[in-house]
């Protein structure tokens, strides 16, 4: 994905000496980087993953509007050079979509271990309660086994949340790109 920024700043003008290029790492993620042009005075953004794009697009449009808001004669024009990246869009929709009815599911079953769960606690306490002792028949058991299941699905539901996060972060993220480059 591509994002073309056009101004005549000199604020963001290398040398001669310097690269024309710049790349910045997401913490442990993905690369993006910024491109400018040595004689038009252009800024290409690009990166492989489309929602972190957003973030240094918003930044350095805001910092190049500040930089020209007292400048009548400078023009500020940032663009996209190509058809909306409406497909990457809706497929971060559909996954969103799909992580979340995951982590619903997950849920529902984290209810049910735990309502079985508890129904064996009871059944124990209450032959616990007996004045006359009666055979555990695997009781203790079933209740181990339970209670490890109910362990991995807290992590399972952790891990979806997790995962639930991400996703509506990277849709945030898009949706807030698509909108600066529809501004």
């Amino acid at each position: 994905q591509t994002i073309q920024m056009f101004c005549l700043s000199t604020e963001f003008i290398l040398d001669s000496t310097m690269s024309n290029a710049a790349g910045f790492q997401y913490f442990g993620g993905p690369y993006v980087t910024v491109l400018s042009s040595k004689t038009s005075q252009r800024y290409r953004l690009q990166s492989d993953n489309l929602a972190c794009l957003w973030i240094l697009t918003e930044t350095l449009e805001n910092r190049l509007s500040k930089r020209f808001a007292n400048e009548k004669s400078v023009p500020l024009e940032c663009s996209y050079s190509s058809s909306l990246p409406l497909h990457e869009y809706y497929s971060e929709i559909e996954l969103h979509f799909h992580k979340r009815k995951k982590l619903m599911a997950l849920q529902e079953q984290l209810e049910h271990r735990s309502s079985q769960f508890r129904a064996i606690q009871k059944r124990l306490l209450s032959r616990f309660k007996d004045k006359t002792p009666t055979p555990l028949t695997n009781l203790d058991s079933l209740l181990e086994g339970t209670y490890r299941q109910v362990q991995q699905n807290i992590e399972a539901v952790e891990q979806a949340e997790i995962e639930v996060k991400r996703s509506s972060n990277s849709l945030s993220c898009i949706t807030n790109l698509l909108v600066c480059l529809v501004r």
